[in-house]
């Protein structure tokens, strides 16, 4: 069997698809960034992780959400200048605006298709503790006008995962 993953440190991964996805892992429980494609349930089976119980993203674009579900009970966190991208895009698809003379084509033509419920927002600086680690929010606009990066420090290092 082919494997979709690589270990960084004793508690971090990464899973290898069509966009790389984080797994912070504590016991059989993670929190994953930029959950994605319909093999990561593969590589958490194969990790024993039988709860997926915190998504952080860090853009709206679809290929960072699209494939892998999520579960009512989950928490999910997205940059707090993106979250209406996330969690109301219909208000994107239904505006007139982004569908005609579309010069400098803000916010992106990679929406969501459909709204993904938020529960957590985040800015530049804001800290998340998780298990052995400790996040860094840090807004790194660019590759969309919110993105975010997640500073992970976990077993000694540190890690940054700032999506695309």
């Amino acid at each position: 069997m082919e494997t979709h993953f690589s270990q960084l440190s004793e508690h971090l991964y990464v899973h290898h698809g069509h966009v790389n996805t984080g797994i912070l892992r504590n016991g059989d429980r993670a929190l994953l960034i930029d959950p994605s494609g319909t093999t990561l349930q593969v590589t958490l089976t194969e990790l024993g992780i039988a709860n997926a119980e915190w998504m952080l993203f860090t853009h709206h674009h679809r290929d960072n959400t699209l494939g892998f579900p999520i579960a009512e009970n989950v928490r999910v966190g997205v940059p707090a200048k993106e979250a209406s991208w996330f969690a109301e895009v219909e208000t994107f698809w239904n505006d007139p605006q982004y569908r005609w003379h579309l010069y400098n084509y803000h916010p992106h033509n990679l929406m969501l298709a459909n709204a993904i419920r938020v529960t957590d927002t985040y800015t530049d600086g804001v800290q998340i503790a998780w298990g052995s680690a400790s996040l860094t929010v840090l807004e790194t606009p660019g590759h969309t006008d919110g993105s975010v990066s997640y500073l992970i420090d976990v077993d000694g290092k540190r890690f940054a995962f700032t999506g695309d």
